[in-house]
């Protein structure tokens, strides 16, 4: 069941994205990946706390969400995404990520996502784009293996930050928690962070987000 207006966009089209120069192209990008009901602006003012100096690009979801915003992928009553609109963000993300590539050929990059954007961010990752450092994940989820678009056995190696609040009543606690398992079993270098601020981003948080940034943008 597809509820978003417009009907299902070519999966193959690049999605909306504005690019946020620093003053130093060669700088590390952060691929900003905003939560249901957000648009691109979204997450634009935590770049300057984490990364300042890097490079940013914010990515627009596909689907015009009811109300306002923009969303990635509708939900199944019984909670999880549903998989064919997720399928087709999946798609067009990876596509916009290869074009954002052609265009930077040299610059590594982060991806960074937000709730639903999180868990984008951990599903693409799958897919090991070329020049990706590391994933952040800020109050999302791994949906199952089956909706992945490739084993995550790819992301053995890969730096990823998770953070979740422990009362978060949007995205149960206890569906991160299974995630930073999955991901831990599966080879990747996880740094795990708890917090008990609901469905958001605190401070705490993005100062520790800050500090692994650095370390991760230069191993």
């Amino acid at each position: 069941m597809n509820r978003f207006p417009g009907g299902d966009p070519t999966e193959e089209a690049l999605l909306y994205y504005e690019e946020i120069p620093s003053s130093h192209r060669e700088a590390p990008a952060l691929m900003l990946l905003h939560g249901r009901g957000a648009d691109e602006r979204d997450l634009l003012p935590v770049v300057d706390y984490i990364a300042k100096g890097w490079n940013a690009v914010s990515i627009r979801a596909p689907f015009e969400f009811p109300g306002g915003g923009f969303a990635w992928y509708d939900f199944l009553r019984e909670g999880g995404p549903e998989p064919k609109s997720l399928r087709q963000s999946l798609n067009r993300l990876a596509s916009t990520l290869a074009d954002i590539h052609d265009s930077n050929p040299t610059t590594p990059f982060v991806l960074l996502g937000f709730s639903q954007g999180s868990l984008m961010a951990l599903s693409v990752a799958t897919l090991r784009p070329a020049r990706l450092k590391g994933v952040v994940a800020l109050s999302g989820y791994m949906p199952s293996d089956e909706l992945l678009p490739a084993p995550i056995a790819r992301l053995r190696g890969l730096p990823i930050f998770q953070t979740h609040a422990r009362n978060d009543f949007v995205l149960p606690y206890a569906w991160a928690v299974a995630t930073r398992d999955r991901l831990t079993r599966a080879g990747a270098q996880v740094t795990w962070l708890e917090h008990s601020a609901g469905h958001s981003i605190p401070l705490d948080a993005m100062d520790r987000v800050s500090t692994w940034l650095a370390e991760t943008a230069s191993r």
